[in-house]
């Protein structure tokens, strides 16, 4: 498992997300902080640099963030949209509900 967060606002959201992970004992293998959410630099280009055009089709991305989530998409990956309160409204974001893929999830972390 590996975390692919982009922090904004400094030092103290990077510390936090990494006391987070530690804390609740996370298996997370690596985590990586991206310089921006999209683009080049961002999770879609850091996720295929390290698996990769084919490792990718295997890989889900968990995100908030509906542009990241079609970015993930696009390159071939699975997105999962954790709805927020605070964030955008798409029509695409049904797609990619992670609610509605309750069953898919529990089947991919089983294997």
């Amino acid at each position: 498992m590996i975390i692919l967060s982009h922090v904004e606002r400094g030092e103290k959201n990077l510390e936090f997300r990494l006391r987070s992970t530690r804390v609740n004992r996370l298996p997370v293998d690596l985590v990586f902080v991206t310089e921006t959410r999209t683009g080049a630099g961002g999770k879609a280009a850091v996720l295929q640099a390290l698996l990769g055009d084919r490792n990718i089709t295997r890989s889900v991305l968990l995100d908030n963030n509906l542009q990241v989530c079609s970015e993930i998409e696009r390159v071939g990956g699975i997105p999962l949209n954790i709805r927020t309160q605070r964030r955008e409204h798409w029509s695409g974001r049904a797609a990619w509900n992670i609610g509605d893929r309750l069953q898919f999830v529990e089947e991919w972390l089983s294997q």
